[in-house]
């Protein structure tokens, strides 16, 4: 199986520090050599970019909801590296402060 690996270092949302560094520790802790130690090709495609926003700018795009402008580009990054890595028959990991998916077809 092909596997793609996709990195989203988002701290926006958490309230602690450190979040963001999931998808390096991961692979520091060599994800990659694990998935082809069983059998599969991995293919690490990098993280999505995380934009930094000044705390004072948090509310910009929306008086109620923080970060609304970054988030929606990062989650639009994201889908079109999800798309992208899916259209070339890869199953996807995704690696955020939050969650790990897979995808298995």
């Amino acid at each position: 199986m092909d596997i793609a690996l996709i990195g989203v270092p988002i701290t926006y949302g958490c309230s602690l520090n450190g979040a963001q560094y999931r998808p390096s520790k991961l692979r520091q802790n060599k994800i990659i050599d694990l998935i082809k130690e069983n059998g599969h090709t991995a293919y690490d495609l990098g993280n999505v970019p995380v934009p930094v926003v000044p705390k004072e700018e948090k509310y910009n795009g929306h008086e109620n909801i923080k970060h609304l402008h970054p988030v929606t580009e990062i989650n639009t990054n994201l889908a079109h590296k999800v798309y992208c890595s899916l259209v070339a028959a890869s199953s996807v990991i995704l690696c955020s402060s939050y969650t790990f998916f897979i995808r298995v077809p």
